[in-house]
């Protein structure tokens, strides 16, 4: 399968955050691979207890790593052509992730709310490892990757999150601009 249709197209520009563990976002760590931004990496701040304000840096951090996925990907279109859908989106999705991840690990969430935000983190060093190193059984096994045609974020957010949040998360300007932008949102 080439990436040149406008279907996949569309689908690898979706296709970033938040499914395999649940949010996207900007940062300046350093994952290698060709086609890595260097955009500058947007500053998430620490978030107060409050869960409104975890729900805005959330949904901040993966706004920043999905744009900075299209952003990436328009910029190396020319060298995704002919080459699978997989492939194409572990070489392009690395560096946005290490951003995703740097922003995650800024966010100070209430103390309830720490185990599942660990828990989150971890997923995305996963999912992270997984694309360094070409791991396509386990990039496979998310759920919407580009090979699906659906964008799915690739980070999931614990299900005792999404219960606890998901009605703050609908509310949210950072949240409801991630859906916008045609990232979904997190907490859903």
């Amino acid at each position: 399968m080439n990436v040149r249709g406008p279907a996949l197209r569309q689908s690898y520009l979706v296709a970033v955050l938040i499914a395999g563990a649940a949010v996207w976002a900007g940062t300046a760590i350093a994952c290698g691979g060709s086609g890595s931004s260097t955009t500058p990496a947007v500053t998430v701040t620490a978030a107060p207890a409050g869960v409104e304000a975890y729900v805005d840096s959330v949904c901040t951090a993966a706004r920043t790593m999905f744009a900075t996925y299209q952003k990436d990907f328009n910029a190396n279109l020319a060298s995704l052509t002919g080459m699978d859908p997989t492939d194409a989106y572990m070489k392009i999705a690395k560096a946005p992730y290490g951003v995703l991840i740097a922003d995650l690990e800024k966010i100070v969430p209430p103390a309830d709310l720490k185990a599942g935000h660990d828990i989150m983190i971890r997923q995305a060093k996963d999912l992270l490892a997984a694309l360094n190193a070409g791991d396509r059984t386990k990039v496979l096994a998310l759920k919407g990757t580009p090979d699906t045609g659906t964008w799915k974020q690739v980070l999931e957010v614990p299900q005792d999150l999404k219960t606890r949040l998901g009605t703050v998360a609908k509310t949210r300007q950072p949240c409801l601009a991630l859906e916008k932008d045609g990232g979904g949102n997190p907490f859903q």
